[in-house]
């Protein structure tokens, strides 16, 4: 579960991006080391959002990385089959959902065809 300050009726492939700049205080918390920075490092299905108040931040926080991060006006994104690339794309990002360039999209869809598990 990924958690959002929006929602979105969109389902189905979304390409996980790195923004160029970490959060240096969780990236310690949790041991992440020398993290790639500033393209695509995978995929995941969306298969469903829901708004979470407190009872249901409590059901489902062991699906969460960081179980203390949770306020209220919180969406909890639901995210099945990921898969992390062999190597990472670089390439820019935006917030919010979009669409990258056509010619990176075509990169994107050759490394995901490197997984053997399809949603």
């Amino acid at each position: 579960m990924e958690l959002r300050l929006w929602t979105t009726d969109y389902r189905g492939l979304l390409w996980v991006h790195s923004g160029l700049k970490g959060d240096l205080e969780l990236e310690r918390a949790f041991s992440f080391a020398e993290l790639f920075k500033g393209g695509y490092i995978g995929s995941a299905f969306l298969s469903g959002v829901i708004p979470l108040d407190q009872e249901d931040w409590e059901f489902y926080r062991s699906k969460h990385l960081d179980s203390s991060y949770y306020h209220p006006g919180y969406y909890g994104w639901f995210l099945e089959s990921p898969y992390r690339f062999t190597m990472p794309i670089p390439g820019p990002g935006k917030l919010g959902l979009y669409y990258p360039p056509t010619e990176l999209e075509e990169l994107l869809k050759k490394a995901n065809k490197l997984k053997t598990n399809t949603p």
